[in-house]
C-alpha cells in the first residue's frame, strides 16, 4: 500500500504536493546513494524546516558562498563517500570570519578534497536525532533519540510505526530523557517543543509516503531552540 500509484493518495492526505512526490520517487527508484545536499532537499521539498546551504569548489567559490551565508558559519566537506563527516574531522564550526574561512577550507581541501558545504550557524539549543528505518516486515519505523554526541552516550530510543500523531510523538519525547532537556535544565531556557512534534509528524509522514523508495533517514542533528527547529545535517539510504 505504500508503492507505485497509492504514494499520491497518501500525499493528499498528507498534504503533500502529488508532482513532488511522483518526482521524488522517481529519483529515488534510480540513484544508489543521496549526499546531504540532496538528502537536505528533500527534507526542504517536503515542507521541513532546513538549514540553508549552497555547494562550493575552491576558495573563490567558499568565499562567494559565505558573503551570501554571513558569518559565523559552518563549513562541511561534501566528497562523495563521506557519509559521516564528523569521523573524518569533516565540519568546521563557529567560523567568524574569512582568515579562519580559508583556514578551515585549506584543511579540508588538503585531506578530505576540493568540495564543500556552507551553511550559517544556527543558535545554540537542543540537538535532537530523528531517523527512520524501514522493517521489512512492517515498514517504516520513526525513531526519537537525543542527538549530536549525546546520542553516543544516551542509549534511548523511541519507536513507532509511520506515520504518527502529535499526541504518538509527544509520547515518544516522554520515554527519554529528551523531554527534559527540552524543558530546560540548569536554568536554561525551554524550547519549542510544539516545533519538534510538528517536524516529527510531518517527517512520519514523507516516511510513509515514500516508504517504498527509501531505506533508512537520519536527521542528526537537528537544532530546536526557542524561535523553532531546523535540520542540519541529513542522510537518506535509498533502497
Amino acid at each position: 500500500y505504500r508503492c507505485g500509484s497509492t504514494a499520491v493518495a497518501d500525499s493528499n492526505e498528507f498534504d503533500f504536493d502529488p508532482a513532488i512526490v511522483r518526482s521524488w520517487s522517481r529519483r529515488l527508484n534510480t540513484t544508489e546513494n543521496c549526499d546531504e545536499t540532496t538528502s537536505l532537499s528533500l527534507m526542504s521539498d517536503f515542507g521541513l524546516p532546513t538549514v540553508s546551504h549552497s555547494i562550493a569548489q575552491g576558495f573563490d567559490q567558499v568565499c562567494a558562498a559565505a558573503e551570501a551565508c554571513g558569518f559565523p558559519l559552518v563549513l562541511k566537506t561534501a566528497m562523495k563517500g563521506i557519509a559521516h563527516k564528523s569521523d573524518k574531522n569533516g565540519v568546521k564550526v563557529g567560523i567568524e570570519n574569512i582568515r579562519q574561512l580559508e583556514v578551515a577550507y585549506r584543511d579540508l581541501q588538503t585531506r578530505l578534497g576540493d568540495q564543500v558545504l556552507v551553511m550559517p550557524m544556527i543558535a545554540t539549543g537542543v540537538e535532537v536525532s530523528v531517523g527512520m528505518k524501514n522493517d521489512p516486515q512492517y515498514g517504516p519505523m520513526v525513531i526519537i533519540a537525543c542527538g549530536g554526541v549525546l546520542i553516543e552516550l544516551i542509549a534511548e530510543r523511541a519507536f513507532k510505526l509511520a506515520p504518527v500523531s502529535a499526541e504518538q510523538v509527544n509520547a515518544m519525547i516522554e520515554q527519554t530523557r529528551l523531554a527534559r532537556l527540552l524543558s530546560g535544565v540548569r536554568g536554561q531556557a525551554g524550547v519549542d517543543r510544539a516545533a519538534l512534534v510538528e517536524l516529527v509528524v510531518r517527517f512520519s509522514q514523507l516516511a510513509f509516503v515514500l516508504g517504498g523508495e527509501i531505506a533508512e533517514i537520519d536527521l542528526n542533528p537537528f537544532i530546536v531552540n526557542q524561535s523553532g527547529c531546523t535540520i542540519v545535517d541529513a542522510l537518506v539510504v535509498p533502497k
